[in-house]
């Protein structure tokens, strides 16, 4: 266990990535921290890695699909954060607690959001609940359908922002 957190940390050091086993690790509330060094995709042990409050952090590691037994990802209110494209590879990922989709409202046509969503759909070992907000509003629940989230996740209702409205679903329980 490492608990980096409310260090007003700038950049996490490189070597934290020498830690092999390393299980849980917390950086939640360093708010000037904007990135994750890539060497902490050689935390293959990390199950756990808390970002709760990191509001300035921008981006994961692309290779964070080698966290092959990362459980739990917390980024509550890491408002800017964009999901890396290896995100569904996390295939032990069992909480993943907000998602925000950096795409305008006309996700019709926007591929960014789309890629988003569409990771999402694939990630069905995820269980509970969490919020997916798009920086701007949907137009309505339909748009969410043309990301291919639909009834076959295993999710709890979906909270949708800024206006929080909520897709009803039937979920099966957490075991």
């Amino acid at each position: 266990m490492l608990n980096l957190s409310h260090n007003s940390l700038k950049e996490v050091p490189n070597e934290v990535g020498e830690l092999a086993h390393l299980r849980y690790l917390d950086l939640s509330y360093n708010h000037d921290l904007m990135k994750l060094p890539d060497t902490m995709c050689n935390l293959i042990n990390l199950q756990t890695l808390r970002l709760f409050g990191c509001n300035n952090l921008e981006r994961l590691p692309e290779a964070m699909g080698k966290l092959i037994n990362l459980q739990h990802l917390h980024v509550m209110d890491c408002n800017d954060l964009k999901l890396p494209k290896g995100i569904a590879r996390l295939t032990s990922l069992r909480t993943l607690d907000e998602v925000h989709i950096h795409g305008d409202d006309d996700v019709d046509n926007n591929k960014e959001a789309l890629f988003e969503l569409s990771d999402l759909r694939n990630m069905d070992q995820l269980r509970g609940s969490f919020l997916i907000e798009f920086k701007n509003d949907l137009k309505d629940a339909r748009q969410a359908e043309k990301g291919h989230l639909g009834k076959d996740m295993k999710l709890a209702p979906l909270i949708w922002g800024p206006d929080s409205f909520v897709i009803e679903q039937e979920c099966p329980k957490s075991s």
